[in-house]
């Protein structure tokens, strides 16, 4: 038996470091140092090396400052962007990395890692190695070979071999230099051939052979302007060929017995996550290049589902997780439920599985049997959720989840309350870090664990080939949901001492688990809409949609799509020859912010702007609502978000009903719409009234803000006569409209041009306007610049219920950054301590609510706002209830108001 050829992995470090560079945007020590592309670095290699198992691995880097190419060219790379502040000092860190891992790195000034890599490869190529060069750079493409192949870790690992290069870009990697040396690289500023793309370089490759070939034949290519342009730039074709070849002959000393993979050097790698904070990874680097085996099973059998109920009152809690078919919990179908006790051990339990899809089911044969037992059928729902009743119901059991208020709400569907939550693995990472993109299980099985889990997509495929998980094998989906369940649960082990160890344990069992019901609630309960009132504002938004075309159309002189920015955009800077503003990649901005500018001196961009505010309202609100209404139930219910703002806000989607305008007069028209959903009930609204400033009062304990409230001056007027030294009683109508900006912009920590651009002033009188502003509140200014410096200093501010927000950007030496990062670090604890406030209020009266066994329903919570729908003769007594307990959620040092009124609709109880 022959044997096996030795194979080595060349890994394009730089690649590999931008890569986790852009995919994880903030990740910062407790310092504020930047650490996102290390991190994920890190990660990556330790996937690469678990799912790959190489027996041989080299990484290569750049070099710093210039190289041979920059002698043939002095504009090479000269269009790069200069290296991001925040990845500057990662480049190192990652190096140590990579040497902790005991692998073999290569760097030498003068070269690229393309000609490191090349090199490489050559040379293992002649000891008879078979090289796998991993990359998302096409450059080295032209390196492919019998025995070089391309894995682009960008294309989810995709493998070049020759053949996969010539289907991708029609010619063989022997050819590549020459393809990508008339198409050009901006990025690097290789000149290439203008009007030679790639498609366009292959077809003449495909019919001439070379770039000689090419040009002996020039006079034969057709398109004129194509053929003048091979012309003009014949001697930029050929220098793009020798910018683009990789040279494989560097002098480097290579052993390729030396980059064998070797035991990582475990104390030297704690030592650094250490010294990183990368406490997750502290545990796992010892067991990263080793499979851990699951014990999962089916349950097919009644008696089977009895052992494992029996288990979990055993236990005495449980990790569970749905299969659907829908992500719409009030749309989903069953599939099947999984269910984890312990680590590493999880059941599935099928339940709604397509005929087919459960027929290959087979499971192992019996102690004495020759053939394996096929079960007849899957056990019925309705069984299934029997069984499970009692100890959903049981609050003594408690219950773990990622995102649970899902399967709360199906549970709810099927007659089952489930109560005893104790975990949710998404509201838990969420807490840890919120401004993080996703805290999809997926994502956090890979950061906490170093685990990759099965993707759905290799289930259900993707796009238009994409089908029901119904329809896909009970063993497939049974391995792929037992894993969910487990890995789960391992996360929770991991995520609750975080929570203790970050001091956001109490926010999350007292604030953010309890909210969970309440959400579930709100979403099971959904809201009424009278679909003949949206059917007349669509008719009545048609007519004055169509009057408003005639009238641009009028004041531009022809007509023109003005959906289309790139010919609105000719209509307003040629046709109309109005100033231009800033330009993008395909043209001039016309975004809301030019088009209110040239608004001011011109009405067609007036006419516009007015335009996209209704046809957006039409097509977001007013066509679409009526077609979300639950056939099943006559109800839109839309689902909250608990972990997506990073203020610790609610957010909305499917539909977004916080959205809604409701100072424009069509806004309140569609808030007309959202009436009660029972004979005689109203809507009943409770506002929080200038919530943020009086937070501000509370935290700033600023004299003149804290005595206003509590004397019940209206603050605007108040900041108005302090400002502009005038009495109160002549406080003006635009006077007050400035201090009311100023007010809130104080909260955003707004500029100076900002402000002046808002009011209408001059930037000096502006910035006179914020100096007197602190003056009159000086303990706003000292609490804006201690909130700064704490974040400078902890790189994280925090709210009133210890809520943490991270600005990994409060230390930058770019201004601009710095400057966001600050109004960041200012708003934040306001923001978030009114979601504090508002999510306490929430807990506490749907509390009163059950315990009163009351009717009424919260049904919507928008910002500041909460929504009821609520039978006529219990509105006296929520509503004393409802303003008591949000006024005292929190125990503050000004007033709380509430103002709560009453309505046929929403827009007559706001």
């Amino acid at each position: 038996m022959a044997e096996e050829k030795k194979k080595i992995y060349l890994i394009d470090g730089h690649s590999y470091a931008y890569r986790a560079f852009h995919a994880i945007r903030q990740l910062t020590d407790s310092s504020g140092l930047a650490l996102n592309a290390v991190y994920g670095f890190t990660r990556m290699l330790l996937k690469f090396l678990k799912e790959e198992k190489p027996e041989y691995i080299a990484v290569a880097f750049d070099s710093p400052g210039e190289t041979f190419r920059h002698e043939m060219y002095d504009r090479y790379k000269a269009n790069r962007a200069e290296q991001p502040e925040e990845m500057r000092h990662q480049i190192p860190l990652i190096k140590e990395i990579v040497d902790a891992f005991n692998i073999v790195a290569f760097e030498l000034q003068g070269y690229e890692a393309d000609d490191l890599l090349a090199t490489l490869a050559k040379k293992a190529a002649a000891r008879g190695v078979e090289t796998i060069i991993v990359t998302g750079d096409k450059d080295m493409l032209q390196l492919v070979s019998d025995g070089v192949k391309v894995l682009n870790p960008h294309r989810d690992n995709f493998m070049y071999d020759a053949q996969a290069v010539r289907e991708r870009y029609g010619v063989g990697p022997e050819k590549m230099h020459e393809l990508l040396a008339m198409a050009g690289d901006p990025i690097d500023n290789v000149p290439g051939v203008p009007g030679i793309g790639p498609k366009t370089a292959a077809q003449l490759l495909q019919e001439y052979g070379s770039l000689e070939g090419i040009y002996e034949h020039v006079d034969k290519i057709s398109g004129p302007k194509r053929r003048q342009n091979l012309i003009e730039n014949k001697d930029m074709a050929f220098l793009s060929r020798d910018l683009v070849a990789i040279n494989s002959d560097v002098p480097i000393e290579v052993d390729i017995d030396a980059c064998k993979v070797r035991k990582y050097d475990v104390d030297r790698l704690i030592d650094l996550f250490t010294r990183m904070e990368f406490r997750t990874l502290i545990n796992e680097v010892a067991e990263a290049q080793e499979d851990r085996g699951a014990d999962y099973s089916i349950i097919t059998t009644e008696a089977e589902l009895d052992s494992l109920m029996e288990r979990i009152r055993r236990a005495g809690r449980f990790t569970l997780d749905f299969e659907t078919t829908s992500q719409d919990p009030m749309k989903a179908k069953m599939v099947g439920i999984s269910i984890s006790v312990e680590p590493e051990s999880a059941s599935y339990i099928p339940v709604g599985h397509s005929a087919a899809a459960f027929a290959a089911l087979e499971n192992p044969a019996p102690e004495g049997e020759l053939f394996p037992h096929r079960p007849s059928e899957q056990l019925r729902l309705d069984l299934v959720m029997k069984k499970l009743k009692s100890l959903a119901e049981d609050e003594t059991i408690k219950k773990n989840g990622q995102n649970i208020k899902y399967e709360m709400v199906i549970f709810a569907r099927n007659g089952i309350d489930l109560k005893g939550i104790e975990f949710d693995t998404m509201v838990a990472s969420y807490l840890l870090n919120p401004s993080k993109l996703s805290h999809g299980l997926d994502q956090l099985a890979l950061e906490f664990l170093n685990y990759r889990k099965i993707p759905l997509e290799k289930l259900i495929g993707k796009g238009n080939a994409q089908r029901s998980l119904d329809s896909v094998s009970v063993k497939e989906v049974s391995a792929y949901s037992c894993e969910d369940a487990d890995v789960t649960l391992r996360l929770q082990g991991v995520l609750d001492p975080l929570l203790k160890e970050k001091g956001l344990y109490d926010l999350f069992k007292k604030v953010e688990i309890p909210l969970i019901r309440v959400l579930a609630k709100m979403e099971l309960s959904g809201v009424c809409v009278d679909v003949d009132i949206f059917r007349a504002l669509s008719a009545r938004l048609a007519e004055q949609l169509q009057q408003l075309e005639l009238e641009i159309y009028q004041l531009a002189g022809c007509e023109f799509n003005i959906n289309s920015t790139q010919q609105l955009a000719k209509i307003l800077f040629e046709t109309l020859k109005l100033p231009a503003g800033k330009r993008t990649k395909t043209g001039y901005s016309t975004d809301v912010a030019i088009l209110e500018k040239l608004a001011v001196d011109h009405e067609c961009p007036r006419k516009v702007l007015d335009y996209r505010v209704l046809s957006k309202l039409k097509s977001t609100y007013i066509d679409t609502l009526p077609n979300l209404v639950n056939p099943q139930t006559g109800r839109i219910h839309t689902s909250f978000n608990q972990t997506v703002t990073a203020t610790g806000r609610l957010s909305s989607s499917d539909p977004n009903l916080q959205n809604i305008p409701i100072r424009s007069g069509m806004g309140q028209e569609i808030r007309r719409a959202f009436i009660p959903c029972a004979e005689g009930n109203v809507i009943m609204s409770a506002d929080y009234s200038q919530i943020e400033l009086r937070i501000l009062a509370h935290l700033s304990q600023d004299e003149e803000l804290v005595r206003a409230f509590k004397e019940g001056i209206d603050i605007h007027d108040q900041t108005s006569s302090k400002i502009f030294q005038v009495p109160v009683d002549q406080v003006t109508g635009e006077m007050r409209r400035r201090a009311k900006i100023a007010n809130y912009g104080i909260l955003y920590g707004i500029s100076a041009a900002k402000l002046a651009a808002d009011i209408g002033i001059k930037l000096d009188e502006a910035r006179d306007f914020i100096e007197m502003y602190f003056r009159v509140f000086p303990q706003v200014k000292r609490y804006v610049d201690s909130i700064i410096e704490e974040a400078r200093r902890a790189g994280f501010v925090t709210t009133i219920l210890n809520r943490r927000r991270y600005i990994p950007d409060i230390n930058s030496q770019n201004f601009g950054v710095r400057r966001f990062a600050e109004r960041t670090a200012v708003n934040t604890p306001i923001q978030g301590s009114a979601a504090d406030l508002i999510k306490l209020a929430m807990i506490e009266i749907d509390r009163h609510v059950s315990a009163l066994g009351l009717r009424a329903e919260m049904t919507l919570q928008v910002h500041d706002e909460l929504v009821f729908d609520v039978p006529a003769d219990e509105v006296d007594r929520l509503r004393e209830t409802v303003k008591q307990i949000m006024e005292t959620a929190y125990p503050m040092s000004v007033p709380i108001v509430a103002d709560v009124r009453t309505g046929r609709n929403w827009l007559e109880a706001h």
